[in-house]
């Protein structure tokens, strides 16, 4: 009882939905200081994080030698095996930069309303499989560089997780083709 008082304090004075958006009142008594965060904002600000995080990745691929050498210690890989590391950080970065590809443009078919449709469906069918290549890239280079199987296991988990989502995609293409079919 006490938390559903407060959820509608709550709900009255800072928070309120107004044509599919959030408006966030700032001031104490319902002022003019608003914020309204709706869904091409957010469109737009992942469209900024994919173009950050890619340009993050291309220098990252540019400054290769010199990020090794901050990253790791010169004792961690033996001389020998550097070149399998640098072989290792390009190929996974590469195969990052194409995801970073299939997002935007999943996210720009979100911004062109078409949200649950085939062409996203292929979009992270293939996202999926290229996380699972990243795993299986790291899982073979675990056996120069140990630390290498914490991070195929994460590259997995990504992957997996992008197949639920995938799975869920299809689920809603199939219950928005069935109501388009019903009267």
């Amino acid at each position: 009882m006490v938390n559903d008082i407060f959820l509608s304090i709550i709900d009255k004075n800072l928070l309120t939905f107004k044509n599919n958006s959030l408006m966030l009142d700032l001031s104490k008594k319902g002022g003019v200081t608003k914020m309204e965060w709706t869904e091409k904002k957010s469109v737009k600000l992942s469209h900024w994080c994919i173009y950050i995080v890619g340009g993050m990745l291309l220098l990252t691929m540019i400054f290769m030698p010199k990020v090794i050498e901050m990253i790791v210690p010169l004792d961690a890989v033996s001389l020998k095996n550097q070149h399998w590391f640098m072989i290792t950080l390009e190929s996974c970065l590469a195969v990052g930069l194409v995801i970073l590809f299939l997002l935007q443009r999943l996210i720009k078919n979100i911004d062109n309303n078409e949200t649950f449709s085939e062409r996203n469906i292929e979009i992270l069918r293939l996202a999926s499989w290229l996380c699972f290549l990243e795993a299986l890239i790291l899982l073979l280079s675990a056996s120069y560089y140990f630390p290498w199987i914490v991070l195929a296991g994460v590259a997995g988990f990504v992957g997996l997780v992008v197949r639920v989502i995938k799975n869920v995609f299809c689920q809603a293409l199939l219950i928005k083709t069935e109501n388009d079919f019903t009267i």
